[in-house]
């Protein structure tokens, strides 16, 4: 309360006053009564000087009310502060929980595919062992029954076999026509066989080439690589166990028509071979025709290359099944690669497009909000202390936009590298056999470039 007569003479010092007031606050009732006492302690025929007093009290009053909403004003900008700053925390400690909680998940799922892969090794191991002792044990059993009915009945062949000749080489050759349509059928199931997973193999190749035109931030070895490569491995190693199953039936099928063509002219080589018996102009001639092996030597040539034959025909079958069974695993695997790391990108991919637009609303609220600050202090008188201070916090807060900008363009950085990566693996996972090109030489190898993992692969390629 100032004296009778006495009012601020500048606004600066209305402000001191209003601060001396704020921090004494004086209820009305005090200023009333005060105002009484003074205007009775006077001669009561003075209205100027009340009209002062009370001009006075109003003014205090004011400045009380200013410095009151000042104050809220400043409590109300620190609490936005600290809540924003709990908010960034808790959203850091969230990010940060995530991120673990993906690296668990995918140190398990590296365990249990581990497991998984022990398991099918450990099946394949026990079932290949069984196969080969029962093909073992079928083999004895063939060879000792063909050993004990070569015994039983030696001596009824020795005295039927004139009779018995043209049956059994009839008998023969049917069984040797049989056997090299059969081993035909097995070589010719055996070459589409490659060829159907020759498109498979250019697939891969394509799939790995088009993942070597991914960022480099992005080319790093994962599940789907490994996954790739193993099907690469697989669908090659198929390949050549096919072919060689392949060129084997071939040799065996040579083998048959040769011992059909040697069965057939018998009859022929023996009158050659009376003719010339006695000729003394071509010994060598009739030397080369008694050295021809007998009618019983090709008959047992023959019954050896059936089984042969039915043996190559078994077991060509028998890898045709068992392969395509892996490669179409192997293929499996990859596909189910591809979806994970698909759906994985996606999803980061859309969190980073989200905090990218967040970060961007964040800066333009930010900028406007600064902007009408510094509006405000223009147009707002303030001790040089407090402008100072203003100033400062200011300055700090336009550091904090100049850092979300950084962050920001880091987002939008990520995120183009992401949506690349994304589109990469999306036209592999949807990348068809005719768009692979299968009609590319097939001795091309697969180089990889960008990501040296596999020298095993290139040294098979």
């Amino acid at each position: 309360m100032v004296d009778q007569g006495q009012l601020p003479a500048s606004p600066t010092a209305g402000r001191l006053d209003s601060r001396e007031a704020a921090s004494e606050p004086v209820s009305p009732k005090d200023a009333g009564a005060t105002q009484r006492q003074k205007i009775g302690s006077d001669n009561g025929d003075q209205p100027v000087v009340q009209h002062e007093s009370q001009k006075a009290w109003k003014s205090a009053t004011m400045t009380v009310l200013d410095a009151a909403q000042d104050r809220v004003e400043q409590v109300r900008k620190a609490v936005e502060g600290l809540e924003l700053r709990e908010k960034d925390k808790i959203a850091a400690m969230l990010a940060e929980r995530r991120r673990q909680e993906l690296r668990e998940a995918a140190a398990e799922e590296r365990r249990q595919r581990e497991a998984r892969r022990r398991a099918e090794e450990e099946l394949k191991r026990m079932q290949a062992a069984e196969l080969k002792a029962r093909r073992e044990e079928a083999e004895q059993a063939k060879r000792d029954a063909g050993a004990a009915l070569k015994a039983a009945t030696a001596q009824f062949h020795r005295a039927t076999q004139a009779e018995f000749d043209t049956k059994e080489k009839n008998e023969a050759h049917k069984q040797m026509n049989d056997a090299c349509q059969a081993v035909g059928n097995a070589v010719s199931k055996c070459h589409i066989n490659c060829k159907m997973k020759f498109s498979v193999l250019m697939v891969c190749e394509k799939r790995l080439k088009m993942r070597e035109t991914r960022p480099q931030q992005e080319a790093f070895v994962d599940e789907v690589h490994e996954a790739l490569e193993k099907e690469w491995s697989v669908v090659n190693e198929a390949r050549e166990e096919l072919q060689r199953w392949a060129k084997q039936g071939e040799t065996i099928r040579a083998q048959l028509e040769h011992v059909q063509m040697m069965m057939t002219t018998e009859n022929s080589r023996g009158n050659v071979a009376r003719r010339l018996k006695g000729s003394t102009s071509l010994p060598s001639l009739a030397q080369r025709a008694s050295e021809a092996p007998s009618t019983q030597d090709l008959l047992g040539k023959s019954r050896e290359l059936v089984e042969m034959a039915k043996m190559v025909t078994y077991g060509s079958n028998e890898a045709i099944e068992r392969t395509t069974q892996e490669c179409e695993a192997a293929s499996a695997a990859v596909t189910a690669c591809f979806s994970r790391r698909k759906a994985e990108t996606d999803t980061l991919r859309k969190s980073l497009d989200q905090q990218r637009k967040s970060a961007k609303a964040t800066l333009l609220d930010a900028e406007r909000r600064i902007s009408l600050l510094k509006m405000r202090m223009r147009k707002i008188s303030e001790s040089p202390r407090s402008r100072e201070q203003t100033q400062e916090q200011l300055q700090a807060a336009e550091a904090l936009l100049e850092d979300l900008k950084g962050q920001k363009l880091l987002l939008e950085a990520d995120y183009r590298l992401k949506t690349s990566s994304f589109n990469v693996d999306k036209s592999c996972l949807t990348l068809t056999k005719v768009r692979a090109g299968t009609h590319a030489s097939k001795l091309e190898p697969v180089t990889l470039t960008t990501v040296q993992s596999s020298p095993e692969l290139s040294k098979t390629a």
